[in-house]
């Protein structure tokens, strides 16, 4: 159902949200 597929568009995005953080974290521990 379409309630479904926003659920997890919501999900995604916040995986992604939460990839970024992660990745910027860990550019900013290397220096």
């Amino acid at each position: 159902s379409i309630s479904q597929v926003i659920i997890d568009l919501d999900k995604l995005s916040l995986v992604l949200s939460h990839t970024k953080l992660f990745k910027l974290y860990h550019k900013s521990e290397d220096n």
